[in-house]
């Protein structure tokens, strides 16, 4: 019986150091993939850089657009107003000053035509 037993603990060391041949592998590998995903960090940031830059400086650009599109947007309303301010005087002179000086005239015209009218009538009447 001490044999069998002798053998079963020999069975069992054996099964402990293969265990820890295992781990020591498992550790190298893990070892050797935090090393490569290290490097793919560093390759990424390195790749990335030039982007991240050029994205920086079209925010910057943008951001700069946009200021010149509200100013412009600014200037347009300000000319826009203006222009409606001048429509408005230009109709109110219009109706001050045109219509009456119009409505002078048409009745001068129809003063005109009521005297010749008259005047035909006249002539036929006396004829």
């Amino acid at each position: 019986m001490h044999t069998l037993m002798l053998v079963l603990f020999v069975l069992i060391a054996l099964g402990g150091v293969v265990q820890v041949g295992f781990l020591v592998a498992l550790a190298r590998e893990g070892l050797r993939a935090g090393r490569r995903l290290d490097a793919l960090a560093v390759r990424l940031g390195q790749d990335l850089q030039p982007a991240l830059v050029d994205f920086s400086k079209a925010a910057r650009q943008f951001a700069e657009v946009s200021d010149v599109a509200a100013l412009q947007a600014r200037r347009v309303d300000l000319l826009v107003n203006e222009t409606v301010e001048h429509v408005e005087r230009a109709e109110a002179a219009f109706r001050h000053v045109v219509l009456p000086a119009a409505g002078r005239i048409a009745a001068v015209g129809m003063a005109v035509r009521v005297a010749r009218g008259a005047y035909r009538v006249w002539r036929r009447w006396r004829d």
